[in-house]
This record gives C-alpha cells, structure tokens and sequence, in this order.
C-alpha cells in the first residue's frame, strides 16, 4: 500500500542516483538526508526494498542509542520502561516500513532531544556546538527545524548563554541553507511549490486578515483541533500516558519539568498557535485543521522523557494504588501493541 505522494519519495532517489531530470522533479528534494543515508541499500537491493531494509536500520540503532543515553541520564528503570513503550509506539511503526524521508522522524526526534537534554544539562560549549550541527544535518531530512531550533534558543535564554544562543542558531541554519542555494543554483531547481509555500502563506494572512468575522469563527474550532491535535498526533495513547502520569506525579514520584521537556512542548505549543490561529489564507496546502496531525509528532520524546523519569523515581506503592498504576500501564502497551499489529490480525 503506498502513499500518494509515493512517485515524489522515489524521485529523491533518481537524483542521488544520476538518472534524467524529469524522473527526479519532486516536491521534497529538499528533504535529502534519508536518501543519501539509505543510497547504499537502495543501490544494491532496489529503491524499495532496499529504502526499507534501511528504515529498519535507522529506526533500530536510534532506539538502542536513545536508551543508552537516557540510562545514563535518568537510570536502568526508566530506560526500561520507555524501551517498551517505544517498543510498540505506532508512530514508528506508521513510518519504518516504508522507503520514505518520513521514516527519519521517529529517529530523528529521539536523537535531537538527547542532544537538548545534553545542551540543558551541560554547562559548556560541546554539547551546543555537536548538538546544533547534529540538529542542522537532520534539518536536511524533515522539518525539526520548528521544534528544536525553538526549544535550544529557549534552553539557551534561560540560561541565559546569549552567544551560545547565536551559535546554535547560525549551526542549525547553515547545512539547510547551504542545501538550498546548492539546489536554487547549481541545480537550477524552483524551490517554491505547494509544500514548500505554506508557511509563507500563513504568515502573510496574518498581515492581511480579511473579513473579521470568518477569523473569528476559525478562532472558535482551535480548542476541538488542538485536543484532535494533541492526542491524534501520536496515536492517542502515549499522549494519554502523558496526561495520567502529570496527574499522579504529585502525589507518587514528585519529579519537577526538565528545561528540555518545557522547551520541546512550548516549541510544539507555538508552532500549533501559528498555524491554527492564523486568519483565513489560499494555499494548496492548508496547515491548520487536523488532517495532518504527523508535524505536531516532534513533540513525543518530552512525553516519553517526562514519563521514563516518572517511572525511575517511582516510591513502592500500596496494593491498590500499585494495581491501577501497573493496570494502567499494562493497558497502555496493549492499546498501542494493538495499533501496530492491527494489520498483520
């Protein structure tokens, strides 16, 4: 079953591969990096299988990264726990069996908030400068540009490091930047499309609203989309997660926000704010509304983190405190097992 967009994904590979310009005149050229990772396995095993096999791949050693990193950080327990629930998380599952640039995301995320947890938690200049180019070479593969480029200048400001705000944003920028005259360019390709147009067009409805009365109407769907939004975008059950563990960490593990959980939310909080609450604006691709649930993904490794710490702090409960918790939990991972084995059963 392939998506619609399918011929757009397989055209990043016949530009890597040298093949005629028409057979590589895609939408999202721009987002290069999972194509130049996967090439070897394409080569040699076809774009199909071969961008498959490395899907696997990128997704597998990026799960066994994280949680090695969040053992050191947070302990063996909650590197446990978030091992399972990312075990049968479905937004990976959605992803890792295709050949697609969006197979980067799940990975992706997980690497970039250990290099925010990095940069929150260690006071000198490495973890920004490795951090912020880690950040700005997976840029060249989604979008995390929205997310993490908010969140580490947020980190940065209250910690208030203002050079190291400025040098975080120019590595971030810069390999996505480079990328983009290469292709404008060397490759003389018209980089702006349906896809690549719609932030710009949101931004200018916001200098020219237009009727006031239709703005307002939109204003009024917000809080049902932002609720559509908030669970919808990863799969209603980690978000769910989320929710019930705030709700009993005052009175079971008592953790405090990590900087980087806030950031990483706040950053996901405003890119929803933009795009939701911006008056009404002509473009082919409409970013508002919950249809495309997936850019709000970014935010799922704050839920995990948040919830790993909870998990590794937990104090010995009573039986019936003890039951509804492992309950709950057990209810969590069998929710989501169901979701990503849904098509097999």
């Amino acid at each position: 079953l392939y998506n619609p967009d399918h011929i757009h994904f397989q055209a990043l590979f016949n530009f890597l591969d040298g093949r005629d310009r028409p057979t590589w005149n895609s939408l999202f050229v721009r987002r290069i990096l999972y194509n130049v990772l996967a090439y070897p396995f394409m080569k040699a095993l076809g774009w199909e299988v071969g961008g498959t096999l490395a899907s696997i791949c990128f997704n597998v050693a990026a799960f066994i990264l994280f949680l090695r990193g969040l053992r050191r950080r947070v302990g063996e327990r909650g590197a446990v726990f978030a091992g399972w629930m990312l075990a049968v998380y479905p937004g990976a599952g959605y992803w890792a069996g295709l050949p697609y640039f969006h197979a980067l995301i799940v990975p992706g995320c997980l690497l970039l908030m250990l290099a925010l947890v990095s940069i929150a938690e260690d006071p000198g200049w490495r973890p920004v400068v490795l951090g912020s180019l880690l950040m700005g070479v997976a840029n060249l593969g989604y979008e995390f540009v929205v997310f993490f480029l908010p969140a580490t200048l947020l980190l940065l400001a209250w910690r208030q490091r203002w050079g190291a705000m400025a040098a975080s944003a120019v590595l971030q920028v810069t390999p996505l930047l480079l990328w983009t005259l290469t292709l404008k360019y060397y490759f003389r390709f018209d980089l702006l499309n349906s896809n690549s147009s719609a932030f710009g067009a949101i931004l200018g409805a916001y200098f020219n609203p237009g009727d006031l009365g239709q703005w307002c109407a939109i204003l009024a769907t917000v809080p049902d989309v932002g609720l559509d939004l908030f669970f919808g975008a990863n799969f209603i059950f980690l978000p769910l997660l989320f929710l019930g563990v705030v709700a009993v960490n005052a009175t079971t593990s008592r953790i405090r926000p990590h900087p980087a959980e806030i950031s990483l939310l706040l950053a996901g909080l405003a890119l929803f704010a933009f795009n939701n609450f911006a008056p009404e604006y002509v473009n082919a691709w409409q970013m508002r509304g919950s249809w495309i649930a997936r850019i709000y993904q970014p935010v799922f490794p704050a839920f995990l983190w948040f919830s790993a710490r909870w998990y590794q702090k937990l104090p010995p409960l009573r039986r019936v405190a003890g039951a509804g918790v492992w309950g709950a939990i057990a209810a969590i991972l069998l929710c989501n097992a169901l979701i990503v084995f849904g098509p097999i059963l």
